[in-house]
């Protein structure tokens, strides 16, 4: 356990971390690169790609985003996302800039509007008629950047957007059709795939929990090399998720922005225990068993939840919802971000959704 934290702990084994739980899975794409961009697509064919600035690999200047829902009226959505300088104040009102394609200003796109976000960047969004547009127009260029009064603040490699987008297209049914990104054609586009559907458990009352950790839980093996106090610690969780089944997250090694949780269940008496089992995306590899990373559950929705930490400001790792259906955890979403590079939560692409009931 302590291993594993130290590794998820550490922005130098995102990497790992990224192809550990990316691998691609079934009925969904997962994610690739290609070349200087990194995209994903999930199992009801969302797609969304990310051209990073140039510079080191943990940098966070800016990034260009391209999302795509699934369907034949879904337009490309792309995004200029900025950080100011870090020797300025976060950005206060709407700020004009410049896109320039390989050393020319960019034709159609002179002057682009960019506003303040909710986490302290400018942000161009460009209407789905220019987001087409501008797709056309660098996707056979070299380098895009983005000048702010006559100051580069963004430079972005486009190696690889075309491969990128035909991705896009063939993930979504899209090539030949009238609504492609790259190839077009004749076809009438398809519909957005269906996505699984699962069924929440009844609410169950959550009266008359038990207050502490029974004996039969902290005599595990598992437990006995925690780190934590868990007898102290606020964020033990113990909930009921059915009749005679109640949770326990008992939090187990912290460190500096993520604490790792022993995810058991047990009956009413804190007898039967075993480990809570949280299954991946399909095809991904191994179910988690008995241990996940910053979680909350909210007995309302029966659902579960956790974020996997890959540095401490929280712009990579991944993001998990499980809701329990009576019987079992089922995982209804997931979005990661293998890269470190400032992209946050909102923006983090989808690996795996399914519709609650």
């Amino acid at each position: 356990m302590i291993g594993r934290f130290a590794a998820l702990a550490s922005a130098a084994a995102l990497g790992t971390l990224g192809l550990g739980l990316t691998a691609a899975p079934a009925h969904a794409e997962g994610t690739k690169i290609f070349k200087a961009w990194m995209a994903a697509c999930d199992n009801v064919a969302v797609c969304s790609a990310y051209g990073f600035q140039k510079g080191e690999e943990f940098d966070f200047g800016g990034f260009v985003m391209i999302h795509r829902q699934a369907g034949p009226d879904a337009p490309l959505q792309v995004s200029l996302v900025l950080q100011p300088p870090v020797d300025d104040p976060a950005p206060e009102g709407e700020t004009t800039v410049a896109a320039v394609l390989d050393g020319e200003p960019l034709d159609g796109f002179g002057k682009l509007t960019a506003r303040p976000d909710d986490n302290g960047a400018w942000r161009v969004r460009l209407t789905p008629a220019q987001s087409q547009g501008f797709v056309d127009a660098v996707r056979n260029g070299d380098t895009l950047a983005l000048t702010r009064g006559g100051d580069e603040v963004g430079a972005f490699s486009l190696a690889g957007i075309t491969a990128t987008l035909l991705w896009f297209d063939e993930t979504q049914d899209r090539l030949g059709t009238t609504s492609a990104a790259i190839r077009k054609g004749p076809k009438t586009p398809a519909a957005a795939p269906a996505a699984p559907i699962v069924v929440r458990g009844p609410a169950t009352s959550q009266a008359g929990l038990p207050t502490a950790v029974p004996r039969s839980i902290t005599q595990r093996s598992e437990i006995k090399d925690c780190d934590v106090d868990f007898g102290a610690a606020s964020d033990l969780t113990i909930a009921r998720l059915s009749p005679g089944t109640l949770l326990w997250a008992v939090p187990c090694s912290r460190g500096a922005y993520n604490t790792i949780f022993a995810m058991l269940l047990t009956d009413e008496k804190g007898g039967q225990v075993r480990r809570a089992v949280f299954p991946n995306t399909p095809g991904a590899g191994e179910e988690q068993a008995g241990e996940l990373m910053n979680i909350s559950y909210d007995p309302e929705t029966r659902t579960l939840s956790n974020f996997d930490k890959a540095r401490g400001i929280g712009d990579c790792g991944a993001a998990s919802d499980w809701v329990w259906t009576g019987k079992a955890f089922v995982l209804t979403s997931q979005v990661m971000m293998p890269d470190c590079r400032g992209v946050s939560l909102d923006d983090w692409p989808s690996v795996w959704k399914a519709q609650v009931k």
